[in-house]
């Protein structure tokens, strides 16, 4: 015997308009990127028309179409600029944390920071605690 057949694909219709958003729509930059100049490339949709569907300055196109080359290793990395981990902040922990333990405030903690090796300002000091589980 066979498998019974559904009679109505309304639902398979919504998840896959559903899902069409991965790729209409996507949140990742590289992914975002992949599209556009898909859509260039692929689709010969113009910079203006690519700019438009995905939120981008025609200029912006023009530029990641002249900037493209086909390395996949090198096109869906996600790029992250700057440095990794804040040195100030690691330089500090351990001080931070002592202090914060001691019963110190932010404001206090960046005061005895300011005039160590190691200086960090309330918002550093403040950033330090969030990632450790303070609050």
């Amino acid at each position: 015997m066979g498998s019974a057949k559904r009679t109505s694909s309304g639902g398979r219709k919504e998840r896959r308009r559903e899902r069409a958003a991965f790729f209409t729509a996507p949140g990742a930059v590289a992914q975002r990127q992949y599209e556009a100049l898909r859509a260039y490339f692929v689709e010969d949709a113009s910079a203006a028309e690519v700019a438009e569907r995905f939120g981008y300055a025609a200029s912006t196109v023009v530029a990641m179409v002249r900037d493209f080359t086909p390395d996949a290793d090198a096109f869906f990395v996600d790029r992250r600029p700057g440095p990794r981990v804040a040195p100030a902040k690691l330089a500090a922990r351990d001080e931070v944390l002592r202090l914060r333990a001691a019963g110190h405030s932010v404001t206090e903690i960046a005061a005895a920071l300011a005039v160590t090796a190691t200086p960090l300002n309330r918002t550093g000091v403040w950033e330090l605690l969030l990632d450790e589980g303070h609050e």
